[in-house]
């Protein structure tokens, strides 16, 4: 008997790490035992990798997604409303159901929410009123204002969201343009780096090279420890690069893979935990993509052609991967977001649409990291949010 209950202590851990985080945090409240279990680092990681790395093809496709709309609330009825939901789409028999995340948004209306992550199921919702949110917990933590310095503002900013192993900290980097207020004189790009560890700002001090940066980063582009963004100079494209353990930048230089920059759009992703470039015509009712990928990180002689995907009808740009399914989501033309089979080449309709070059959609990872610190103050802890109907979708029910 007492070698049963051993044997079950053992097994314990793999088998509570395959469930969901609604369920272990019920469990966790019965049984002091598994709280203890189930709190510990070590669980935490391991269900972060077990649950995560093992979902069937046939279990529902989640994403976190964002969008844009026209909303009611302006004086001239053309304002944009922008929200985050959780989206499970149920590819057996079509049907969708869209989740809003009750945050702040809700009750403040903002017209532009970038997504960034997912990071060991962290995400950074940067916006007016910027935070870092874990879904499956429930949890999120609003970011102190960016420090600037006096009689300065800024007119641009450009995000990067990552974890540090080394000191276990999740950051958000900003570069930010500064400008003089009564000269409007353009002053040095500034370096600030969110911890959450500190949960505050400081400046990096860390030289950028001269280039300019694409305004978007709606694909995930956190590889082997750095952000990256799609760049250029007078050479021509490159990336980006922003070490989160180093806290320094470097560039690649892009392969040749756009004929023409008025033809051609490109953007910067992950795919395989490979940085990748993804380039597509930017006209046409059919458009193809094709994928290049640095095979040795760092090294520019590296850069191979993957794939090529598509060409795929009516779509407009790329929205990321989800490459344990298979998957390539797209925004079509009108502002819906498609899915591509890899495989089978099949295009699904999801339902979920918004304002023409709105949307984001990325992984959903379930994870037990909570953004409160210990022994914190609880006032300046983090605040918990509910998830509710999207009325306006049309795959809720009623």
């Amino acid at each position: 008997m007492a070698q049963n209950v051993d044997r079950l202590k053992d097994v314990m851990p793999d088998i509570l790490s395959r469930l969901p985080v609604k369920s272990l945090r019920r469990l966790a409240c019965i049984n002091k035992s598994w709280y203890r279990l189930i709190k510990s680092p070590d669980f935490i990681s391991k269900h972060l990798h077990t649950f995560n790395n093992h979902m069937k093809s046939t279990d529902p496709i989640n994403l976190l997604v964002k969008r844009t709309r026209r909303a009611p609330f302006g004086p001239y009825g053309d304002d944009r409303e922008a929200s985050v939901s959780l989206l499970s789409f149920n590819r057996a028999n079509s049907s969708a159901v869209l989740n809003l995340l009750d945050l702040i948004y809700n009750h403040d209306e903002v017209n532009h929410i970038e997504i960034l992550g997912p990071c060991n199921g962290l995400y950074c919702l940067f916006s007016s009123t910027s935070m870092i949110v874990n879904p499956s917990m429930r949890e999120f933590r609003i970011l102190p204002d960016t420090p600037a310095p006096p009689d300065t503002h800024s007119k641009m900013e450009h995000v990067g969201f990552g974890f540090d192993p080394e000191t276990n900290d999740y950051k958000v980097v900003t570069i930010m343009d500064t400008w003089r207020n009564e000269t409007d004189e353009q002053l040095p790009w500034r370096v600030e780096m969110y911890s959450l560890n500190s949960h505050s700002w400081r400046n990096v001090d860390c030289p950028l090279p001269p280039l300019s940066i694409r305004n978007c980063s709606w694909i995930d582009a956190f590889v082997r420890g750095a952000f990256h963004w799609w760049a250029y100079d007078a050479a021509g494209d490159l990336i980006l690069a922003f070490d989160m353990v180093n806290e320094t930048f470097q560039t690649f230089r892009v392969p040749n893979a756009r004929f023409s920059t008025r033809e051609y759009a490109g953007t910067v992703a992950k795919f395989r935990e490979s940085l990748t470039v993804i380039v597509y015509p930017r006209r046409g009712t059919e458009k193809g993509f094709d994928l290049w990928m640095m095979k040795d990180y760092g090294n520019k002689g590296s850069w191979t052609k993957h794939a090529n995907i598509g060409p795929i009808v009516g779509a407009r740009r790329p929205l990321g991967f989800l490459e344990e399914k298979n998957l390539f989501l797209v925004e079509d033309n009108d502002g819906r977001m498609m899915i591509y089979d890899l495989q089978t080449e099949e295009i699904i309709h999801t339902g979920f649409h918004g304002e023409e070059d709105s949307l984001q959609a990325v992984v959903y990872m379930e994870s037990l990291i909570s953004v409160r610190r210990d022994n914190e103050n609880p006032q300046a802890g983090a605040s918990f949010f509910g998830m509710i109907p999207d009325p306006l979708f049309e795959g809720n029910p009623g």
